[in-house]
């Protein structure tokens, strides 16, 4: 059994043109993100990995639900490429994760967060706010596996 936790970032300020991917947490992001921490610890879930986009604004996400549950930070990994990335690429790499890990918060955008939500579980998603929060449970004994309608939406937030 795999668990994945997909949150968009947190509310961020206004965008300037040309700076998007630098654009930082207003104070309601701050707290929103602080909030999807506490909800991720409420569900006991025993966390591995906290999976980032690069982005000012998701990578302080992570970091801000990282502090709130006292996860190590050495263990929330950015990556450049989940910037605005589309949910294929999303799938790619989470069934390219190690199979040893367990459970797994990815950070990410719309729309790709919301369709790789819709993807991989029997739900209709429109649009997912900010700091929104998916609980996925996976039958899975391998990330490899994870496709089309393998999860199974425990919560959304």
């Amino acid at each position: 059994m795999k668990y994945l936790f997909l949150i968009r970032h947190a509310n961020a300020e206004n965008g300037r043109k040309g700076k998007d991917f630098l654009r930082c947490l207003d104070k309601q992001g701050v707290l929103d993100a602080q909030t999807a921490g506490k909800r991720f610890a409420e569900s006991g879930v025993k966390l591995d990995l906290i999976l980032t986009s690069a982005a000012k604004r998701a990578a302080h996400t992570a970091l801000i639900i990282a502090e709130t549950i006292g996860f190590p930070m050495r263990q929330v990994v950015e990556e450049q490429e989940l910037y605005l990335a589309e949910a294929a690429h999303l799938l790619h790499v989470l069934q390219s994760l190690s199979d040893d890990l367990g459970s797994v918060i990815l950070v990410g955008h719309n729309p790709g967060i919301s369709e790789l939500a819709n993807a991989l579980a029997e739900t209709h998603i429109d649009w997912m706010p900010t700091s929104g929060v998916i609980c996925l449970t996976l039958d899975l004994t391998s990330w490899r596996d994870l496709g089309v309608r393998t999860g199974c939406v425990s919560s959304v937030v």
